[in-house]
């Protein structure tokens, strides 16, 4: 089995067991950080569920494709918050200022390169943190300690009022 199919497996069993899935940090969150995007663990530490175009990044050939979109929703100014609410994520919103002008190619490059949440959180007016923009140059290494994060227990709202990302 290769490494891609082996997360996919630890992924689907840590989040269909309550106690994995449903408990602040652990492997649920760590692994969904892996497979889905720099915050999407972080979140899931606040009870945000994962979104269905973030489960399609693992379907052979629409993975592919699901960037694009991503990119599409942070390039039409969507946030956050609107998905949350439409797909009823639950969890902790931004609590930024928003921006002057949501949208635009910087968000649009932002969701498709980081994934969604970053992209639309921007359109919110959080900023993007230091150790996403270091995964440009080294990706593994922002990667594994964000995860890492995850697991701990650690929540997106404390990581930006310690970074002071929604200034």
């Amino acid at each position: 089995m290769n490494m891609k199919k082996a997360l996919v497996v630890l992924l689907i069993i840590a989040l269909l067991v309550p106690s994995m899935a449903f408990a602040k940090g652990g492997l649920g969150p760590c692994l969904a950080t892996c497979c889905f995007g720099p915050r999407t663990g972080l979140e899931m530490n606040e009870g945000s569920a994962i979104r269905l175009t973030e489960w399609l990044r693992l379907v052979p050939m629409i993975g592919y494709v699901v960037p694009l979109y991503n990119g599409y929703e942070g390039y039409t100014g969507k946030t956050m918050a609107k998905v949350a609410a439409e797909e009823k994520l639950g969890g902790v919103r931004v609590q930024a200022a928003a921006p002057a002008q949501k949208g635009g190619l910087v968000p649009g490059i932002v969701a498709f390169c980081f994934g969604p949440r970053v992209g639309l959180e921007m359109n919110e007016g959080r900023k993007i943190r230091t150790m996403e923009l270091i995964g440009i140059v080294v990706p593994v290494i922002p990667s594994v300690l964000i995860a890492l994060e995850a697991n701990s227990g650690k929540t997106m709202s404390q990581v930006a009022a310690e970074e002071g990302l929604d200034r």
